[in-house]
């Protein structure tokens, strides 16, 4: 399993800065067959990152584990000080503070796409239309 985390370049000041997520020594097993076998990566304040990796390499196992649609086997995940991974955490509000776009996604047919993409926003958060 090969992963390749590309990050653009933080200055010194952003290094220095507690991740905004962390990803430590993150394994996930299905039975017998490990998907995630001991990821780690910061992301920091500021820093774009992209995962990269053939079909099947455990990308959307990683994204799903963040957004706790599925339980890590071991290791933790970080939210700011928040480990998300502890059992007692409220699920619903990690999800209020993380967004995720998987790569098959539906659109509801009856909206817009900008009804679409902003439906989080009026509903988590309540913010008005306009």
């Amino acid at each position: 399993m090969a992963y390749e985390i590309i990050a653009d370049a933080a200055t010194p000041q952003q290094r220095e800065e507690k991740a905004v997520l962390r990803i430590d020594n993150v394994v996930k097993r299905f039975g017998d067959n490990t998907v995630l076998d001991h990821i780690s990566f910061d992301v920091n304040k500021h820093e774009t990152v992209a995962m990269l990796g053939a079909s099947g390499s455990g990308k959307s196992t990683l994204m799903k584990c963040v957004n706790l649609l599925e339980q890590v086997s071991d290791g933790q995940i970080w939210l700011g000080d928040l480990d998300i991974t502890d059992p007692r955490v409220d699920s619903d509000e990690v999800r209020a503070r993380i967004g995720v776009v998987f790569q098959h996604f539906n659109l509801f047919s009856h909206m817009s796409v900008l009804k679409n993409v902003t439906l989080a926003a009026r509903k988590v958060f309540n913010w008005d239309k306009e």
